[in-house]
C-alpha cells in the first residue's frame, strides 16, 4: 500500500515514453488515507480521481471493515494489481422507475494531457462483480463504460449524455472471481481531457438479470469493482525517417501484448530497414487492430543538381527540398519551399543529422509557344467526374513526353510515367493499388519539343491536390 501526499502526483507529468498511460493512477494504488467507515471511504482518497456522480467508493489493503482489500464487506476478492481498487454502482433503482431515474455513481480523473485529434489510442479497464450474501437484491447487467469529456463533470442523474468511447455491452458481467476486461480501440476528437467510467445507457438499454430469482424485492442492484484503467496513445513510429548514406535502421512498434503484421509480411515487434519506401505496421489487441506508418528517405552519397527547369514568362513555380532538415536558399528564406518566377541559380542547402546537402536548380524563362496544361486539383472518387490527372498540350510542332512524375510532399514517388504520348499520362490516385491520402503532390515532368529539326529538353514542374 503506499499513502503520497496529492502534490507528489504531478511530479510524474514531466517526462513519460511514447507508449505511456495516459491515466494517473491507474489502479487507486496511491491513496492520501485509508478508507474506513470512520475516517472516509470515497474514491477521492485516491487522487486524482473524483466522483463523477453519486458516492464511488474505494477499497485497499490497509483499510478497515468492509473496505479491506481482499476482505470487502461479505466477499473475497484480492486486487488485480497492487493493493487497492475502485467500486461503484452501475445499476441502482426500481423496474417501475422512468428509464431515466434511476441513481448510479460514477468515478472520474483528468488525462495527463488532452487527446490529439484523429490519433489512434488503446483503452482498457477491469472490472469485478460484487455480490453480499445477506443481500438478495444483486443483479448482474452488461453496459459498463468509459467516456470521454472536455470538462470534469458532476451530476445527480445518469450522465446519457456522454457516449463510451468502449464499452461492456450486449451480454452480462457475471464473474466474482476474476477481473472482466473491458477493451477496444478510439480514434480522438482532440477535446478529450477526462475519463469517465460508469453505465451511460438508459435503463431500458440494459441486460439485467437477478442473481436470486426467487427474490421477492422488487429492487435491482449491480455492484461493480475497476481496476488498471488504462489509455494509450498509438504513435510508435516517427511520420518521417532519415537514412544515411550505407545506415541501417530499427523501426521499433512494440505496444503493450499486441501482434504484429508490417507491409513486408514480417510479424516482429521491429523491422530492419535499409531501403526508402513507406511502411506500415498493424498491432492486433484482440478486440481492434491499430496501424501507423512511416515514410523512409535514403540520403544519396552526394546531392545532385535537378534538370534545368523551363518556365513561362511571366508565370512561377514551387521549388521544393527533397528531404527533411534545416534549410537555407540562395534567396534568404530558409523554408522547406520557395516560388520563384525569374531565371537564375537557386541553391539550397540542407543541414541534418546525416550532414550537409546542397542542390542546384537553375531555372530559365521563355515566352511558351507550346501551351501545357497540368489540372492542380482532381477528385479520384469514382464518381465519374474529374477522377484522374490528366495532361494537355497543344502544340503546333513535334512534342513527346520523356517522363511524368509526381511526388508527396516527403519527395517520395508516387506515380511515373514513361510514355511519349500526352493522352497516356492518366494517375488515377492510386499508388500500388491503394488510394493516396488528401493533399497536395508536386509533380515534374520533362518533354521535348523540336523545333527547325533540333530537338529540345524541357522540364515543368508544379502541384496538384487530391480532393475525395
Amino acid at each position: 500500500m503506499k499513502i503520497f501526499p496529492i502534490y507528489c502526483l504531478c511530479l510524474s507529468c514531466i517526462s513519460w515514453a511514447s507508449a505511456q498511460n495516459l491515466i494517473f493512477n491507474p489502479g487507486f494504488d496511491s491513496i492520501i488515507q485509508c478508507p474506513s467507515s470512520f475516517g472516509g471511504y470515497f474514491v477521492s482518497l485516491a487522487p486524482p480521481w473524483e466522483s463523477a456522480g453519486f458516492t464511488p467508493d474505494l477499497f485497499n489493503t490497509c483499510g478497515s471493515t468492509f473496505f479491506m482489500v481482499p476482505y470487502v464487506a461479505d466477499d473475497y476478492q484480492p486486487a488485480r494489481s497492487g493493493g487497492g481498487y475502485a467500486g461503484f454502482g452501475i445499476y441502482l433503482g426500481h423496474p417501475t422507475l422512468p428509464v431515466d431515474a434511476d441513481l448510479r455513481e460514477y468515478i472520474t480523473a483528468p488525462l495527463k494531457k488532452t487527446l490529439s485529434k484523429d490519433k489512434q489510442y488503446y483503452l482498457e479497464f477491469y472490472v469485478n462483480v460484487h455480490l453480499d450474501s445477506y443481500r438478495d437484491t444483486y443483479c448482474y447487467t452488461d453496459a459498463v463504460g468509459l467516456a470521454f469529456s472536455p470538462e470534469q463533470v458532476f451530476s445527480d442523474r445518469p450522465l446519457f449524455n456522454l457516449t463510451p468511447a468502449i464499452e461492456h455491452r450486449g451480454s452480462m458481467v457475471t464473474d466474482t472471481m476474476n477481473w472482466t476486461r473491458v477493451s477496444g480501440c478510439y480514434r480522438a476528437k482532440g477535446d478529450e481531457r477526462f475519463a469517465v467510467l460508469g453505465s451511460f445507457r438508459r435503463l431500458d438499454e440494459i441486460l439485467v438479470q437477478l442473481v436470486y430469482p426467487d427474490s421477492i424485492n422488487n429492487e435491482y442492484y449491480s455492484y461493480l469493482f475497476c481496476e488498471d484503467v488504462g489509455v494509450w496513445a498509438f504513435d510508435p513510429l516517427p511520420d518521417t525517417l532519415l537514412l544515411c548514406p550505407g545506415e541501417s535502421k530499427i523501426l521499433n512498434a512494440s505496444f503493450l501484448e499486441a501482434s504484429y503484421t508490417w507491409s513486408d509480411g514480417s510479424t516482429d515487434s521491429t523491422l530492419s530497414i535499409s531501403r526508402e519506401g513507406i511502411y506500415r505496421v498493424s498491432a492486433n489487441m484482440g478486440e481492434c487492430i491499430l496501424s501507423d506508418t512511416v515514410v523512409v528517405i535514403r540520403i544519396k552519397e552526394q546531392a545532385h543538381s535537378p534538370t534545368d527547369t523551363l518556365i513561362c514568362q511571366g508565370e512561377k513555380i514551387t521549388l521544393y527540398a527533397p528531404f527533411p532538415g534545416t534549410y537555407e536558399w540562395s534567396t534568404g528564406a530558409t523554408s522547406s519551399k520557395i516560388e520563384i518566377g525569374a531565371s537564375g541559380m537557386y541553391t539550397l542547402t540542407i543541414t541534418n543529422e546525416c550532414g550537409d546537402f546542397t542542390y542546384d536548380s537553375p531555372v530559365e524563362t521563355e515566352v511558351c509557344d507550346c501551351p501545357i496544361y497540368v489540372p492542380n486539383v482532381f477528385s479520384p472518387d469514382g464518381d465519374g467526374v474529374n477522377d484522374e490527372l490528366l495532361v494537355f498540350a497543344a502544340c503546333d510542332f513535334p512534342f513527346s513526353i520523356k517522363r511524368f512524375q509526381v511526388f508527396n510532399r516527403w519527395g517520395g514517388l508516387v506515380y511515373t510515367s514513361a510514355s511519349g504520348a500526352v493522352e497516356d499520362i492518366r494517375w488515377d490516385g492510386l499508388m500500388q493499388g491503394k488510394p493516396m491520402a488528401t493533399g497536395v503532390y508536386t509533380w515534374s515532368m520533362e518533354y521535348i519539343v523540336t523545333t527547325k529539326g533540333h530537338p529540345d529538353q524541357k522540364t515543368l514542374q508544379g502541384d496538384i491536390t487530391i480532393l475525395r
